[in-house]
């Protein structure tokens, strides 16, 4: 809770893709009282005078620390960037040192890996299972071919499966893991129909985000060395894949979070209890009065209840796993993992080791 003081806030992310960017903005505006500083490699692309008082853009590269800003801050949020972080649990380490004491680190990074329909298991990959997804054997390159490009991403998902618990700088006690679950496609169906056309309308916005990203990809393949048949090959099932929605797949985010230590050894120092200061938004919601629609009205619509292709109602949508210690979410982790089954060698692999051995072959001259 806000105890009257100025709330430092530094935002880590790639703004130049907009999304930090904006959340940042987001962020600024909602929360008057707070100072927000975004940081990225990339100049920010927005016009000084829309960007709030309270908000500003710096240039810096994370990979080389960021010991300027260290014991500054009371929330540092690192958002989706571990495909330009070389050493992640580093950039972690580094993010939690910008705390004052007391402060909270957030961390959000991608599952390159989709989650079958129960939430628990991976979704199968095409060629090497049967009825497997062309998306998730995509996605299979693109994961593979990252540290070839000084991506970190086996170092994020290795850091976000286990946690913040075993961190120094953070307080075990505060220290939380998650799974946020977001449908592609809009297939979903639960028991209120209320619920069942939001989560429709997000799966297609995400569904639609990812033909998006996909068309970006197929670039990215061929600079990979991926055969361009190949590639023309998977195109058209990825693309039929997703506009039939046939597979029911889950998009998945890691989330980790803790506070930081009021001294080495010590426990993170009492929450301040004094409430927040009211904002437009809080305003608002509050002028409006109550809602139709509220967390306590579980009613079913009297509308007849809608049932998934397999003819089944699905259970009440669960979009957030939390994980209270680090075993739980290692042992999450591991499930996933496990449940993927066999996978093709990745064609980026294939043609390193090609070229690896043509290079042996063919040493140069000296």
């Amino acid at each position: 809770m806000w105890n009257g003081d100025l709330v430092q806030l530094l935002f880590v992310s790639l703004l130049y893709t907009n999304i930090g960017l904006y959340r940042a903005l987001d962020m600024a505006r909602e929360y008057p009282h707070a100072s927000v500083v975004g940081v990225d490699l990339a100049p920010t692309p927005v016009e000084a005078d829309s960007t709030p008082p309270n908000c500003r853009f710096e240039l810096d590269d994370v990979n080389m620390g960021l010991s300027h800003f260290y014991d500054s801050f009371d929330v540092v949020h690192a958002r989706l960037i571990s495909s330009g972080i070389k050493d992640y649990r580093k950039m972690m380490e580094e993010a939690e040192r910008c705390l004052k004491p007391g402060g909270v680190v957030i961390f959000v990074d991608y599952d390159a890996q989709f989650c079958a329909e129960d939430q628990v298991s991976r979704q199968p990959m095409a060629e090497t299972n049967e009825n497997g997804s062309w998306l998730v054997r995509c996605s299979h390159e693109m994961r593979n071919g990252a540290p070839l490009r000084g991506s970190d991403i086996m170092g994020m998902e290795k850091s976000l499966d286990e946690g913040l618990w075993d961190h120094d700088l953070c307080d075990p006690e505060t220290a939380q893991a998650g799974s946020l679950f977001l449908p592609i496609g809009a297939w979903p169906r639960v028991p209120n129909i209320t619920k069942t056309q939001e989560m429709q309308f997000s799966g297609a916005l995400i569904r639609q985000d990812y033909t998006n990203v996909f068309g970006a990809v197929l670039l990215v393949f061929s600079r990979m060395g991926i055969p361009s048949d190949v590639v023309e090959q998977w195109k058209p099932r990825v693309i039929e894949e997703l506009e039939s929605s046939r597979l029911h797949m889950w998009a998945r985010t890691r989330l980790a979070w803790a506070r930081r230590r009021e001294a080495p050894g010590m426990p993170a120092p009492p929450l301040p209890i004094s409430p927040a200061p009211e904002t437009e938004a809080s305003q608002s919601i509050r002028d409006a009065g109550p809602t139709s629609i509220s967390p306590d009205n579980n009613a079913v619509d009297s509308a007849p209840i809608p049932i998934s292709s397999k003819g089944e109602i699905l259970k009440d949508y669960q979009f957030l796993h939390l994980y209270k210690t680090k075993e739980e979410c290692v042992a999450a982790a591991k499930f996933r993992d496990e449940s993927l089954g066999p996978v093709p060698v990745p064609w980026v692999l294939q043609v390193m080791a090609a070229a690896q051995a043509a290079a042996g072959a063919n040493p140069p001259k000296q």
